[in-house]
């Protein structure tokens, strides 16, 4: 398949032992691959929060990689297993966060 040469960055997270279960980073991982193919991108950076809530956008090290990245303007895409992996948006001000950053993607 030819590349677009669209950029991707892939965030992964899990929060407890039963999500490692059920949901655990390399089942995140494969799970992207096929998407990632299908839609051509180049993946340019992953980062993981293992074990870590998602009570907050702040707590999580890799997610501040991951918006600093995405801060530098060349991401087309952010990558995730599902939008809770981001956050729970039950949090306004991560909510409000996370949309502005998508949104800076777009302009």
């Amino acid at each position: 398949m030819m590349k677009n040469n669209n950029k991707a960055v892939c965030y992964y997270r899990v929060s407890s032992e039963k999500q490692r279960e059920n949901e655990s980073i390399d089942l995140q991982k494969y799970t992207h691959q096929g998407f990632i193919q299908d839609k051509g991108y180049d993946v340019v950076a992953e980062f993981e929060d293992d074990g870590i809530s998602g009570k907050s956008i702040d707590s999580r090290p890799s997610f501040q990689k991951t918006q600093a990245r995405i801060g530098k303007g060349d991401i087309d895409a952010l990558v995730v297993y599902f939008a809770d992996r981001i956050s729970r948006f039950k949090n306004f001000r991560d909510r409000n966060r996370v949309i502005e950053l998508l949104a800076d993607m777009l302009v």
